[in-house]
């Protein structure tokens, strides 16, 4: 998943099969086929490399969804995750690490804390 999310961030389009990780780093069907369907993929190719405007769509929304993966967000993400885990009232320096990360709260069902 790495190297896919690399070549995102390098504006490099993708296209990938939809198993595992790589259909949850890559969110649009229009840069995914099924595993082992080399027909599609061969037409996905295709169609990158034949038509101008639909490569930069793909370059652009490569480079936007890289930035999701950022360290900086990753840092976040976790640092909002661990608070949540250790006892005691969360921190603010956590809480509010970053702007974009998601917003999670303490309740008293731990499964809903993940909202």
């Amino acid at each position: 998943m790495l190297a896919v999310v690399e070549a995102m961030a390098s504006d490099l389009p993708v296209l990938v099969s939809d198993v595992g990780g790589l259909a949850v780093v890559v969110d649009n069907d229009n840069y995914r086929f099924p595993a082992k369907n080399h027909g599609q993929l061969a037409d996905r190719i295709r169609e990158l490399t034949s038509d101008d405007e639909k490569y930069r769509n793909a370059t652009a929304y490569a480079r936007r969804r890289a930035q999701g993966f950022s360290i900086d967000r990753t840092v976040s993400c976790y640092e909002v995750l661990y608070e949540l885990i250790k006892p005691g009232p969360p921190s603010l320096t956590a809480a509010g690490a970053d702007a974009g990360a998601p917003r999670f709260h303490r309740s008293s069902h731990p499964s809903q804390d993940l909202r």
